[in-house]
C-alpha cells in the first residue's frame, strides 16, 4: 500500500502532480529533485523511495500517464476491422493525454534534446504500445508481436508532433493516423506480392504492419 500524507493522498500521486506542474512551468532540464521535494512538501527520503533520480522520476511519470491512458482505453468503443481498432486505440491515447497537452509539449521539446533521456522515453512508449495492441485485439507474442508493438510505438512517436499542434477536434491527428495506417497496409500488400512472385510456393512472411489478423475475442480491456 502506498505511503499517505496526512490528508490521505499517496505520496507518489502528490509527487507526480507536482512534478508535472513544475515541468510545465520550468521545463524538464531545469527541474531538480530538491525543488520537487520542497514543492511537493515531502522529505528527500520520501522522494528517494519513489524516485531516487530523474531517470526513475521519468519512469514514474510515464507510469502515471499510462494509467490515464488505460483508464480511457477501458471505456473506449474499440471494434471493427483490425485497422479500425488500431486507429481507435491510438486516438484514445491522445484523447486521454489532452488534459496534459501543455506539459506534454514541454516534455516532447526537452526530451528530444537529450539522446539518453529520449531513449528512456522510447522504452516507455513501447510499453504503452503493448497495451494499445492488446486493446486493439492484436497478438503481441513472439517476434511478429514484438515488431507489431514497435510499429505502433513508431506510429505514436510520428503522430505526437501532429497532435501537439492540433486543435481540440483532433482532425489533423485523425487524418495523420489514418494515412499512416493506409500506407502500412499498402506497403504490406506490396511486400507480400513481391514475395509471392519471387517464391510462389512459399507463404509471404508476416510483418509488424500487418494488422489484418483474426481478431481475438477479448480485444477490449
Amino acid at each position: 500500500m502506498p505511503s499517505m500524507d496526512p490528508n490521505g493522498t499517496p505520496y507518489d500521486e502528490r509527487i507526480v502532480r507536482t512534478a508535472l506542474t513544475l515541468i510545465e512551468r520550468e521545463g524538464w532540464h531545469a527541474l531538480s529533485l530538491l525543488a520537487l521535494a520542497k514543492a511537493a512538501k515531502v522529505t528527500l527520503a520520501e522522494l528517494y523511495s519513489i524516485a531516487p533520480d530523474k531517470e526513475h522520476l521519468l519512469q514514474v511519470l510515464t507510469a502515471a500517464l499510462d494509467k490515464d491512458i488505460l483508464a480511457h482505453l477501458s471505456h473506449a468503443d474499440i471494434q471493427g476491422e483490425p485497422k479500425d481498432r488500431v486507429f481507435d486505440a491510438v486516438l484514445s491515447v491522445f484523447e486521454a493525454l489532452s488534459p496534459r497537452k501543455n506539459v506534454m509539449q514541454v516534455l516532447y521539446h526537452d526530451l528530444r534534446r537529450d539522446p539518453w533521456v529520449w531513449r528512456q522515453a522510447w522504452q516507455g512508449l513501447k510499453g504503452t504500445s503493448v497495451w494499445i495492441a492488446d486493446a486493439a485485439g492484436l497478438d503481441t507474442a513472439g517476434m511478429t508481436g514484438a515488431l507489431r508493438v514497435r510499429s505502433i510505438a513508431l506510429l505514436l512517436a510520428d503522430t505526437t508532433p501532429v497532435w501537439l499542434k492540433d486543435g481540440e477536434d483532433l482532425g489533423r491527428t485523425m487524418a495523420h493516423v489514418d494515412r499512416r495506417l493506409r500506407l502500412a497496409q499498402r506497403w504490406m500488400w506490396w511486400t507480400k506480392s513481391r514475395n509471392s512472385a519471387s517464391r510462389p510456393f512459399e507463404p509471404a512472411p508476416d510483418d509488424a504492419t500487418d494488422f489484418s489478423e483474426t481478431p481475438r475475442a477479448d480485444h477490449n480491456i
